[in-house]
């Protein structure tokens, strides 16, 4: 799926019916389970975990705050496999991030790799709880303005 997608159609019969957030907010990358993801920049990991075995959930998932455009972001891998994550601590670019999680342990999704950006906030302290409780891969397409400002498309960072 492509950032700022309106998946109203293709997820109307999924968990995301209860909440309506069908804007999709990051990149995703249709790449076979096993495949391994390369950080794309350097930056510090601030959280790797997983929310395994979460139906509609991130799956193994990292973040690695970044610079972007001059800009501090927060970058999300997700749907990743759970063991092999990164330690918290300095990745730099071409550095192993993980591999693709298969279906039973990516969120139970279709494999694939969702990239995200996210304005990085100082505010943020607990990242688990961050991506559990207030920032999903969705968002509500009324508000597109906001969620294109928040979550820039990451595509430039990927090819």
């Amino acid at each position: 799926g492509g950032g700022r997608e309106d998946g109203s159609i293709v997820w109307s019969d999924t968990y995301l019916k209860e909440t309506g957030n069908f804007l999709h907010l990051g990149v995703d990358c249709s790449v076979k389970a096993g495949t391994e993801v390369l950080a794309v920049r350097d930056g510090l990991v601030v959280w790797s975990g997983s929310d395994s075995p979460l139906e509609g959930g991130w799956g193994g998932h990292v973040v690695q705050l970044i610079e972007h455009n001059g800009e501090p972001f927060a970058l999300i891998y997700a749907h990743l496999k759970k063991g092999g994550l990164p330690q918290l601590g300095y990745l730099r670019m071409g550095d192993t991030v993980g591999f693709v999680g298969a279906k039973h342990e990516n969120g139970f999704w279709g494999e694939h790799l969702h990239v995200q950006l996210v304005r990085y906030s100082t505010r943020v302290t607990d990242w688990n709880a961050f991506l559990q409780n207030e920032l999903d891969g969705y968002g509500k397409v009324e508000h597109l303005t906001y969620w294109a400002r928040r979550c820039p498309d990451p595509t430039p960072l990927l090819f």
